[in-house]
């Protein structure tokens, strides 16, 4: 539970750090958050404010524009790339359900519904991707066996016409990391002749790695998925300095 407790903590700090030029809003929330409950209900304050919505608003705002500025940084094709999960879709009906247990059965059975929201800021930076010719790719740690019911919900969400659909091999998650996985994806898709410009995720894990021009983090203090190490976030530390003190508390909480 500790360990749990402690990935939601971190989670909720990930949407801290964004990169200079794309650093988020300050977040608006109940003060003395403390222990797992409190935890649970300031994640759905957090969301049900709409404050979440006004962050990632903010976030993909800010890679529009500097996606329109950097469209011809190389002579080579532009691509952007989108995680699915909290970036292009949500899953926030699964995650009140099941109170942010998201265990991969109770995941994969969420999929195969292909009930998950489509975050509208996410979609309108896609068409504008597209509406430029950039070619766009979506990289996932879903499973391939998913790939039906992930195409039906990209497509119900709105989500046509990509360059390319990359789902984590069945069996992969033995062999290497999430990180390994999405930056060899990149890198291939580099090598076929494409500039990434954009590299959009919730998660750390979305983003090490390289490949990319710029990447995007955006705000998910629902849940944490390792990849980076916690060492590798933690000296990732935040460009606001409002934000470097709190930061550097938590990272020590979590070591302690």
């Amino acid at each position: 539970m500790l360990r749990y407790i402690q990935c939601l903590l971190l989670g909720a700090l990930c949407f801290l750090n964004l990169p200079a030029s794309l650093a988020n809003t300050p977040l608006q929330s109940p003060p003395n958050v403390t222990g797992y409950q409190q935890t649970i209900n300031a994640l759905i304050y957090y969301h049900d404010s709409g404050q979440y919505d006004r962050d990632l608003t903010t976030v993909y705002t800010q890679a529009t524009t500097y996606l329109a500025k950097h469209l011809h940084d190389s002579k080579k094709r532009p691509a952007i790339v989108f995680d699915i999960d909290e970036t292009t879709l949500s899953d926030w009906p699964m995650m009140i359900k099941t109170q942010f247990h998201n265990e991969p059965a109770t995941m994969d059975k969420w999929i195969n519904e292909a009930s998950a929201t489509t975050i509208k800021p996410a979609l309108a930076l896609y068409r504008y991707a597209q509406e430029q010719h950039v070619a766009v790719f979506f990289i996932t740690g879903r499973a391939e066996h998913l790939r039906a019911a992930t195409i039906k919900n990209l497509h119900k969400g709105g989500y046509h016409n990509w360059a390319g659909l990359y789902l984590r091999p069945d069996g992969d998650r033995q062999q290497e990391s999430v990180t390994e996985y999405k930056s060899h994806i990149r890198q291939a898709i580099t090598q076929r002749g494409y500039h990434i410009v954009l590299n959009v995720g919730d998660q750390y894990s979305d983003l090490c790695g390289g490949n990319a021009q710029q990447t995007v983090k955006l705000p998910n203090p629902f849940y944490y998925l390792p990849g980076c190490s916690v060492k590798q976030v933690c000296q990732w530390a935040p460009a606001e300095p409002r934000y470097q003190q709190r930061w550097a508390a938590m990272c020590r909480h979590i070591y302690s």
